[in-house]
């Protein structure tokens, strides 16, 4: 440390007169207003955006809400409508059970009804099959029928069903 003989201020060097104080003094009283005055400005503008914010938060919840509400009320009807649709067909299956179960029933009736008959009748009848005598062949005339058919039968021309029952329809009718 240096001892001075002269008081502060005498010095010449402390006598030189800086031309770009006020210039820095002013830019910097500036600068800290200017600072004060953007951390009022930065306050206001974050107040601003978190005011936005609320609102938008708010704004959506309500239309969410609204949203909610108007899905709940459609699933509701769409809820109503479902139920509806399976009621009725819970009962187009009972109604056809029902249905269903008395015609069982009104064949079964039936079906003793003819049984009853069926054997009422059978005791009045015997189980045979009258041709009519116009019906009936010749003796002659049907050995022949039935030899040329065992002959067709044999040389294996006559091997269908379709030819054996119109033979046998002919022989039946009395054709030849």
């Amino acid at each position: 440390m240096e001892i001075r003989s002269q008081p502060v201020g005498q010095d010449p060097q402390d006598r030189r007169v800086d031309i770009t104080r006020p210039t820095r003094e002013a830019l910097k009283s500036g600068v800290e207003r200017s600072l004060a005055e953007n951390k009022i400005d930065a306050d206001a503008e974050q107040a601003a955006k978190a005011k936005r914010i609320k609102n938008a938060r708010e704004e959506h919840a309500e239309a969410l809400d609204k949203r909610v509400g108007n899905a709940r009320e459609q699933e509701s009807k769409e809820q109503r409508i479902q139920n509806a649709r399976e009621q009725a067909i819970r009962e187009r299956i009972q109604n056809a059970r029902v249905n269903r179960q008395d015609r069982v029933e009104n064949a079964r009736d039936i079906d003793e009804r003819k049984e009853a008959e069926r054997v009422k009748n059978a005791r009045n009848t015997k189980d045979e099959i009258r041709i009519s005598f116009d019906a009936r062949p010749a003796d002659a005339e049907r050995t022949a029928r039935l030899q040329s058919l065992k002959d067709l039968h044999d040389a294996g021309k006559l091997h269908d069903e379709e030819r054996l029952a119109r033979a046998a329809e002919r022989l039946l009718q009395g054709d030849a």
